[in-house]
């Protein structure tokens, strides 16, 4: 009975994790690094942060962050100790604030591309991936019951 109870526990925190805001744990992260929380960057119409990482004295990174007026990341910058761009993510956005395609750049090239597919209730239903210049491909797919609960197939 007890490792019945750990196997519905367990099934039931998977379908509430792929229900949320699945996508956007790809860039949850950078609004907790900053410590700012999306509502913040909206309310006060802050367009970009700047996390700089320090040893003492000496910059050992930056991450660069740009905002839309709704508090939406549009890009990431990563720049090296001598201020050198590294790394560059740019994201797209539907009219309902749904992240559309995330891309990722290292040294100017295009190394990986999500692209996000939703219904009409704003549920994700797909997501695809790109890796440089090969097709994309389907990576994740959700359907949904009435009850808008993810289905388990």
């Amino acid at each position: 009975m007890k490792q019945l109870l750990i196997a519905v526990f367990i099934m039931l925190a998977y379908v509430g994790i792929s229900q949320s805001e699945y996508n956007h744990y790809r860039y949850y992260n950078y609004y907790w690094q900053n410590g700012i929380t999306k509502k913040a960057i909206k309310d006060n119409g802050v367009s970009k942060t700047i996390l700089v990482n320090k040893r003492g004295d000496k910059v050992r990174y930056q991450t660069i962050t740009n905002y839309d007026k709704n508090g939406n990341i549009t890009e990431l910058i990563g720049k090296n100790k001598k201020g050198i761009i590294k790394w560059r993510t740019k994201y797209t956005y539907n009219d309902k604030n749904k992240a559309l395609t995330i891309h990722n750049y290292k040294k100017g090239k295009l190394k990986k591309a999500y692209y996000f597919e939703y219904n009409k209730k704003g549920n994700i239903t797909a997501e695809y991936l790109q890796k440089g210049s090969n097709e994309k491909r389907l990576t994740n797919d959700w359907k949904y019951n009435d009850e808008k609960c993810v289905l388990i197939i």
